[in-house]
Order: C-alpha cells, then sequence, then structure tokens
C-alpha cells in the first residue's frame, strides 16, 4: 500500500508526561517532513527540552509565563516551579522556537512576552505599587531587583526572543520564514524604539506603533488611541 501523506502533529502540554509518545512516534513514523510543535511547555524535564533539536520539533512558547508564579508554586511545588519553561535547554539543544501569547487567557503584547522571556521576571501589573528608582523602569517589584526563574540559566537573548515571535512563528505557521524583500508577503510590525538599544529591563516599555498584514496596515497605534 502506499504510504500516506506525512501529517503535522500538534500538542499542548503543560507536565512533563507526555513528551515520549506525543513526538518520538510521529517523527519515526513521519520520517523528516512537517514540522511538529509542542505548546506550552510549562514543566519539562531537562533531558526531554534538550530532544527538540534531535527530532526536529519546534517549541511554541509563551515567554509571558516565564517568570516566578506564586499560584502555580502552590500546585506544583516551588522547586518544580522554579525549573519550569526550559528556554535556553531547548534553544541549546537545537530545537527552532516560536512565540505566541495564548490570547486570551494571556495579554497579546509582544513586548511583554518577550520583556519576560529575556528577563525571566514579569513586571507589575498596570496600578500596582512601583518604585521607580532614577533611571530605573516602571513595573519594576518595590523590593528593588526582581525575583526570577532561574534568567542565569535560562533567559533567552533579545534577538533569540525577537526571532521567536517573527520568524519562528512565520516558518511554523506558513513553512517558511518571513522576509522583507520585493515579492514576499509583507507581514511587518514597527516598533517605538530600537528595542537592542534598551537595556534588558526597559524591553517593557517598547510598544508596536504599526502592523501590516500582506500589505494592508491592519493596526496603527495613533488611530487606536
Amino acid at each position: 500500500m502506499p504510504r500516506a501523506s506525512p501529517c503535522t502533529c500538534t500538542s499542548w502540554a503543560t507536565g512533563v508526561c507526555v513528551w515520549p509518545s506525543t513526538r518520538s512516534r510521529p517523527r519515526a513514523a513521519n520520517g523528516p517532513g512537517p514540522r511538529h510543535h509542542i505548546a506550552h511547555l510549562s514543566m519539562v524535564d531537562a533531558v526531554d527540552a534538550a530532544r527538540f533539536g534531535p527530532l526536529g520539533v519546534t517549541a511554541n512558547i509563551q515567554g509571558l509565563w516565564a517568570a516566578p508564579d506564586p499560584f502555580l508554586a502552590t500546585v506544583v511545588g516551588d522547586e518544580r516551579m522554579r525549573h519550569g519553561y526550559p528556554f535556553r535547554t531547548m534553544v541549546d539543544g537545537g530545537a527552532d522556537l516560536a512565540m505566541g501569547s495564548d490570547w486570551p487567557v494571556s495579554p497579546p503584547d509582544p513586548w511583554l512576552a518577550i520583556h519576560v522571556a529575556v528577563n525571566r521576571w514579569a513586571p507589575a501589573p498596570p496600578g500596582a505599587p512601583a518604585d521607580v528608582p532614577p533611571g530605573g523602569v516602571a513595573g519594576v517589584p518595590p523590593a528593588g531587583a526582581p525575583a526570577t526563574l532561574d534568567a542565569e540559566h535560562q533567559a533567552l537573548t533579545l534577538a533569540e526572543a525577537l526571532g521567536a515571535y517573527t520568524a519562528g512563528s512565520t516558518s511554523l505557521v506558513l513553512g517558511r520564514a518571513g522576509r522583507v524583500r520585493v515579492g514576499e508577503r509583507a507581514d511587518l510590525a514597527v516598533a517605538s524604539t530600537d528595542p537592542f538599544a534598551l537595556p534588558a529591563e526597559a524591553l517593557v516599555s517598547v510598544r508596536t506603533t504599526v502592523t501590516v498584514v500582506r500589505g494592508e496596515v491592519v493596526f496603527a497605534a495613533d488611530a487606536a488611541s
């Protein structure tokens, strides 16, 4: 019998017990082909986190969640919470990253998620008390330097986080990375400032001013205000 066409397998996973069957078996059946991917990836064992690259599985991550979470600690324990979202382990293992917000569960702001993926702490929500020292950034908790979710070992660089939100997501959804050149789709986003010129803790201050989809402006900050 002729072999069926390869398929793309998509899973949502927050725990540690789903990996062996969800991706090893489809990859063995399909061979090198469509990009399988797993979304969320909250609690992933370090050994499994390093397997995304060799198996050709995209890690579809939500960067906004990679911060200390007192509520999650009450559910899974403080130690397991602090080993969550092992993004650096995935990248060092050769994984392709795609990033999204999981809206409406989480705010859709990509810069907020990029900030957390790079810093591994979440800014205080609007209206919450926050001390802003001279030259500091609004949103930093009053206690000073915020606790991180193992930033030393698991933080992404800005280039990696931005790449996951752009080329990584495009590659996963459309099958190839987006390009800024004549003849391409013209899917573009314009930032309010150069994020690479900012200190990492100020990334949360960046805003998207214009969004273009297939050459059509679908969002403009001036029009939305």
